[in-house]
């Protein structure tokens, strides 16, 4: 009975290897800036991998202004800087990006992000390793064109659509009507 459990937790332990997450309510904990963003090693964060991974989030902006960039603590209870939530969700997408998973599922990951920031983030993420598999959940159906090769369609839980973004615009009613909506304003 043992040995069943530990092979089940070894095989989770395995295919948490495989992905990297970033989800809506990403946590704000109270670590150093390498410390957060180098989380999946926090032993030893690579400091190199540290800054690639910020700078592919467009965080590497507002960190080398802090007075101790990566050693910045986070957190103004520790004394540290207190980053605005579209910081924060820069960091954690960092966090997601330094783990180098192969398969990176981002749910909306420019949702507390300006315009020009997520359009230049959609961009470092299309420049990642191409046999990297990006999943992206995503309502902002302008950002879908700037990165996705193939798009699926949900509608009250089922897939009404699969393409991509120029063959849906073609085919899928309810595509069209979303991303024509929100080009529109």
């Amino acid at each position: 009975h043992l040995s069943i459990r530990r092979q089940r937790q070894m095989c989770i332990r395995d295919r948490q290897k495989y992905f990297s997450i970033l989800f809506q309510d990403y946590g704000q904990t109270k670590f150093t800036v390498n410390e957060y963003i180098g989380l999946s090693e926090i032993s030893n964060p690579d400091i190199e991998r540290v800054k690639y991974a910020a700078k592919q989030a467009t965080a590497s902006d507002f960190i080398e202004k802090w007075k101790d960039t990566y050693t910045q603590q986070l957190g103004i209870s520790f004394k540290g800087v207190k980053p605005s939530k579209g910081q924060w969700q820069k960091l954690a997408l960092a966090r997601a990006i330094y783990k180098d998973a192969p398969i990176l599922v981002l749910d909306e990951p420019t949702a507390a992000i300006d315009a020009v920031s997520a359009k230049k983030i959609f961009e470092n993420l299309a420049l990642l390793d191409p046999e990297k598999i990006l999943l992206f959940v995503c309502h902002n159906m302008v950002d879908v064109p700037l990165v996705a090769t193939r798009v699926l369609v949900f509608d009250d839980g089922k897939i009404v659509g699969d393409g991509t973004h120029a063959e849906l615009l073609k085919t899928s009613p309810v595509y069209r009507e979303l991303y024509e909506s929100e080009v529109r304003g």
